[in-house]
């Protein structure tokens, strides 16, 4: 299953809710990543889409030459969710980056400290400190953005297991029915909500609105899994309509990331 970021919108409703793309192996597996970012940019969107590999993402990005002693000092581990570690890796002059549980995509330099990758519209910074030295990635993509702090091995590796224990289990949050009704109520002003992610329900408002007043309301719920990004997953049946619901939490309790698609 891929999750979400909402790369773009037009003019229709239907329009706006972007048409779901699952990614195939090859050129397309590399993208996958991508698509997952969502996760951490809290973005709530009805599906997702990336952008397809042959296609320009701009004509302002150059690349420009960097030392491969100044791009070993980026490798290392970025925390981009709960559940989600971006592992920065070098062979020989090329960067790469991987999101957790997916492949790696190669970054190309457009200053010392700025990346762009060429088959979507992604960009980054990483952010240094006073010896020189990277403490965050600033991470943006179709103008969502995250600040990705930097951590240890034994961190990101302790996210993974984190991921891998909660997939296995295939339980609920403990509060999650109470999470679903938030992410299902029409107002954004839950202290459950991160900021991002009320932020973007805000922006998104109409088509929510819209979205919901067409499926009618709620008969029922059931929670089908745990998705292999740690999200849950509910199956909603409305008086219209059926929705698959997803969420995701940080270890605070803190809404992050949420997802409504027909």
């Amino acid at each position: 299953m891929t999750t979400v970021t909402a790369m773009s919108e037009s003019g229709s409703f239907l329009e706006q809710r972007i048409k779901i793309m699952l990614l195939k192996p090859g050129k397309w597996a590399r993208l996958s990543a991508l698509a997952m970012v969502c996760v951490s940019l809290g973005v709530t969107a009805f599906a997702a889409q990336v952008t397809p590999p042959d296609v320009a993402t701009t004509s302002a990005d150059h690349e420009v030459s960097v030392s491969p002693a100044v791009l070993a000092g980026y490798v290392g581990f970025y925390r981009f969710g709960p559940y989600s570690v971006m592992t920065v890796k070098l062979d020989g002059s090329q960067l790469s980056m991987q999101l957790t549980g997916q492949g790696f995509f190669p970054i190309y330099p457009s200053s010392t400290n700025g990346f762009f990758a060429k088959v979507a519209n992604v960009h980054l910074n990483f952010v240094l400190d006073a010896q020189g030295q990277p403490t965050a990635m600033a991470f943006s993509q179709n103008g969502k953005h995250i600040n990705a702090p930097r951590i240890d091995a034994a961190a990101a590796q302790g996210i993974v297991n984190a991921l891998q224990a909660r997939v296995r289990a295939q339980q609920p949050y403990p509060d999650s029915e109470q999470v679903l009704k938030i992410v299902l109520s029409p107002s954004s002003d839950s202290p459950r909500l991160s900021p991002p992610l009320a932020q973007a329900r805000r922006n998104q408002k109409a088509a929510i609105d819209a979205f919901a007043a067409k499926l009618g309301p709620v008969t029922s719920q059931a929670f089908i899994g745990v998705t292999p990004q740690g999200w849950d997953k509910y199956l909603v049946r409305h008086e219209n309509g059926t929705e698959e619901v997803l969420f995701v939490l940080d270890s605070d309790g803190t809404i992050v990331g949420a997802l409504r698609r027909p």
